[in-house]
């Protein structure tokens, strides 16, 4: 038997037909469903309403910092704005910051997105 192409939806549930079986469709699974559908990634949706300015400096800093000393971006592709450094990214959605720019840099990334800390390095 061939597969559906969506999910169903029956009071509140979604089902999803899959040769002879039926399958539930339930939170991270159906989350990821409907992202693959759309052609996206858990990490490219969009935060609406945060802004740059919410964003850590000192991440954006230390992101070109380590870009030169790994030599992976030049001095030259580094100067520009914070905005068209994540434009170049990829981490910017129709004006919107991505959840990966998120856990880049934010501060406090759980704020937005769950189960996200920040960790703290040290030097020895």
């Amino acid at each position: 038997m061939k597969q559906a192409g969506t999910p169903v939806s029956f009071s509140g549930r979604h089902y999803l037909r899959s040769g002879s079986a039926t399958q539930e469709l339930a939170g991270h699974e159906l989350e990821n469903y409907i992202l693959r559908r759309l052609g996206k990634t858990w990490d490219s949706m969009a935060i609406p309403k945060l802004t740059i300015a919410d964003l850590d400096s000192s991440a954006f800093r230390k992101f070109r910092e380590k870009s030169l000393a790994s030599e992976r971006l030049q001095k030259s592709n580094l100067e520009i704005s914070n905005e068209a450094l994540l434009d170049s990214l990829l981490l910017i959605e129709n004006g919107d910051i991505t959840r990966a720019a998120v856990l880049l840099f934010l501060h406090n990334p759980e704020k937005y997105v769950f189960g996200a800390y920040e960790e703290t390095y040290h030097s020895i």
